[in-house]
């Protein structure tokens, strides 16, 4: 569908031909300073012109736009409010499934601990028997036996615990970190993570005129043309 018009067409023809009659611009004499104050009034007036014929194009296409957006944003907001409750039960039940995981791992742990520990006891008693015993091979062979309850209990206590976690699988979808941030004290930021507040800052010079000084500013001012 054709959107611009034949007459908004010939009217960007003219304007780029009157642009293109001020490339080489420039000021000679007093006189020709005058007609420049006359030229600037009328190229502001043909740009005035030019924007509001712009806005007749673009102002039923923005409110076509808007009342297409309204007619879409409570259904899409439902949706994505659906699809939130979605993914937090999915996040919960990977996390039960953790915790699960997680507190067995611990039973696991416990068990094994308690079983070394039992071991150690038994190879402290073995080796304590030593010294009663009368024969030298009744001796080799209690420390023997201590020897192998501490060598039982260090492997023991030294083995990995595992847990066989049945994994939280859907077809297409997977889990990943969203790393994200909450600034706590912004004193503590490094310079480079400070954004200077420029609106702030334009409003102050403006107001000031340039009389006060802001540390790490230049303030400074520039000329321009103004008609009434």
């Amino acid at each position: 569908m054709e959107l611009i018009t034949v007459e908004a067409k010939q009217v960007i023809e003219q304007t780029e031909t009157l642009a293109k009659s001020y490339d080489n611009f420039a000021i000679v004499s007093t006189e020709a300073y005058q007609y420049a104050a006359e030229d600037r009034k009328a190229l502001n007036s043909k740009i005035k012109e030019l924007d509001a014929m712009r806005k007749s194009l673009t102002q039923p296409l923005d409110d076509s736009k808007k009342k297409i957006m309204a007619m879409f944003k409570a259904p899409l907001d439902r949706l994505t409010v659906a699809k939130k409750a979605v993914d937090t039960g999915m996040l919960k039940w990977q996390r039960q499934l953790e915790e699960t995981a997680r507190i067995e791992r611990e039973r696991l742990a416990e068990i094994q601990r308690k079983t070394a520990e039992a071991l150690r006891q038994k190879a402290a008693k073995e080796a304590a028997r030593i010294a009663g015993l009368k024969t030298e091979a009744a001796k080799s062979r209690a420390a023997e036996a201590a020897a192998d309850l501490a060598e039982q209990a260090a492997m023991v206590e030294s083995a990995p615990v595992v847990v066989e976690q049945a994994p939280a699988v859907a077809q297409g979808i997977s889990t990943r970190k969203n790393w994200k941030f909450e600034v706590m004290d912004k004193t503590q930021l490094p310079a480079e993570y400070l954004i200077a507040d420029e609106k702030m800052i334009g409003k102050m010079v403006r107001a000031t005129q340039g009389k006060i000084t802001i540390s790490g500013v230049r303030v400074y001012s520039e000329d321009i043309i103004a008609s009434r």
